[in-house]
């Protein structure tokens, strides 16, 4: 991970708890790396925002630390690590962790793409461009997402099939079997399908076999394999709205990103 997404993801951590009961924790273990006055003004000027002006109070901040905390980092290695073990210690409320998810998700989606071959980007680009199509139109608060096969023919073709048969036992259905299972099964996709490149899109819970209890999916994953590359994930966070209508969100900043390298 280089610098400048490195120091976003702390910066996004840092403004996420600033203005929450998580900032009293926070503040003096991030008070040992950087200038306390300008953390208690930061603190200040999102707790004193308007409800509705305070996302946008958040991103100016969010800048402004990214660009304090790339310097740091550049000048001292070990502060790095040191930032990573406060944000991994921070109790954020579930909000304030969205937030920091989403902040940073557009860097996190380009840094992956760039890490491939042009080919190779192309394709998995266009695996995102699904995810971010076909999720918000299938997704379901019960359901929760919707597990597709996205394929890529020789001819750049793009297919998409739901998927219509257990992929998973149950009790290999929980976050840890399945990260570890997943990619076999999309490997297997791909050579028996004769496809240039193969993903599958599925939740991050991957409760699809539980159909009478409420999805508790808060991200959706595309695991991707091609044909001249590795395997690759997609891990994108997305936000509920709605009660008559629910619907899901995804970062508005990561479409962006996706396009460009499509």
């Amino acid at each position: 991970m280089d610098e400048t997404l490195a120091a976003r993801i702390r910066a996004a951590e840092l403004v996420a708890a600033a203005g929450t009961e998580a900032w009293p924790v926070a503040r003096p273990a991030y008070a040992e790396l950087l200038a306390g006055d300008l953390l208690d003004e930061s603190a200040a000027r999102i707790a004193g925002a308007a409800p509705r002006e305070r996302d946008a109070v958040r991103r100016a901040e969010l800048d402004t630390w990214q660009a304090r905390i790339e310097d740091l980092i550049r000048g001292r290695e070990s502060a790095r690590k040191e930032l990573a073990e406060v944000g991994a210690r921070l109790p954020l409320p579930v909000p304030a962790l969205t937030w920091a998810r989403l902040a940073v998700q557009a860097g996190q989606v380009a840094a992956g793409l760039a890490a491939h071959p042009i080919g190779v980007r192309r394709d998995f680009a266009r695996v995102a461009r699904v995810l971010l199509d076909e999720t918000p139109e299938r997704w379901t608060p019960y359901s929760g997402v919707a597990t597709l096969w996205v394929l890529i023919d020789d001819a750049g073709d793009v297919h998409v099939e739901p998927n219509r048969r257990s992929l998973l036992a149950p009790a290999e259905s929980d976050g840890i079997h399945a990260a570890g299972l997943l990619p076999g099964k999309v490997a297997q996709r791909l050579r028996d399908s004769g496809h240039r490149c193969v993903a599958l899109i599925h939740g991050d819970t991957w409760e699809n076999w539980r159909p009478m209890l409420p999805s508790n999916d808060h991200a959706a994953l595309a695991t991707a394999r091609h044909r001249d590359g590795p395997t690759h994930q997609f891990h994108l966070w997305f936000t509920r709205h709605g009660l008559l209508r629910p619907r899901i969100r995804f970062a508005p900043d990561v479409r962006p990103v996706v396009e460009d390298a499509a």
